[in-house]
Parts: C-alpha cells; structure tokens; sequence
C-alpha cells in the first residue's frame, strides 16, 4: 500500500498508475481544498471502477482504494491503524 496525500490534481497520475499496476493506494484528502478533493477522487473512483477495484471511506479525508484482487479486510485494518496515530 502507497500513501499519497496530494495537494492538487496534478498529482493524481501516480495514484492512479498505482492502481492500474495492481497496487493498492491510500489517499488522505486532508491537504487538499474540497473542490480538489472533489476532482481527485471522481478521476481516481473513474481508474477504480474500470478496472474493477473498489474503494473504502477509512475517514471523511482518507480513502483505500484497492484493484482487483487485493485482500481488502487486512488492508483496511492496516489503514484505520494509520488514522489512529
């Protein structure tokens, strides 16, 4: 799992890079003003949704998104332990 916390839209590519490449991505919204966060997340659900992976609120500004195949259940532990901190 990757953590990305972008600032602007033009940092999405790797994020979605990773998801293409069967790579699970945790985004944290939190450095990004709401209408950004807006934009990031439709283009990122977008590379989710075509290529069957899928995405999970870990917070209302941190998010898991996770390509096919991916164990979700040890990844969202891992992460909800990272919102903790």
């Amino acid at each position: 799992v990757k953590i990305y916390t972008p600032e602007n839209f033009d940092q999405v590519v790797p994020i979605a890079d990773d998801i293409l490449n069967k790579k699970a991505a945790l985004v944290n919204y939190e450095q990004v003003m709401e209408n950004e966060q807006r934009r990031i997340s439709d283009f990122v659900n977008g590379v989710c949704y075509i290529s069957d992976g899928s995405v999970s609120m870990i917070s209302d500004k941190i998010f898991l998104y996770m390509p096919p195949g991916v164990e979700a259940g040890e990844i969202a532990r891992v992460a909800s332990s990272l919102r903790m901190r």
